[in-house]
């Protein structure tokens, strides 16, 4: 096996409780509210898998629009925010080791009072 399948099968095994934790979730007989909780497990699991592969999230909300890893949906009038921040994040971005996997999908505000 090569170096990188060797890293593959780290990261599917990284993300194998995940899935256990969904086959368990679903096939659970509980309430609304239990299901919602599991969602949310699942969702911290899969949260720190992925951290722990490097991948993270960029932030966004009240940043300045950043073009390199902000990719602009809509320019907003709004004086919620300063000019040319962003105002509503429509798409979560990640970096991986600090390389652009997918960009945030964003609003922008426009403030002309600025």
């Amino acid at each position: 096996m090569e170096y990188r399948d060797f890293a593959l099968a780290d990261a599917v095994r990284a993300l194998l409780p995940i899935l256990d934790s969904f086959d368990r979730a679903l096939a659970s007989e509980g309430t609304r509210e239990d299901f919602r909780s599991g969602m949310e497990l699942i969702d911290r699991q899969l949260h720190d898998a992925l951290g722990k592969l490097g991948v993270t999230e960029i932030e966004t909300q009240g940043r300045p629009f950043d073009p390199t890893v902000h990719e602009a949906i809509e320019m907003v009038d709004t004086e919620q925010v300063p000019d040319q921040h962003v105002l509503q994040e429509l798409q979560r971005g990640y970096k991986l080791k600090g390389r652009l996997l997918r960009p945030a999908m964003v609003r922008v505000g426009r403030n002309s009072r600025q």
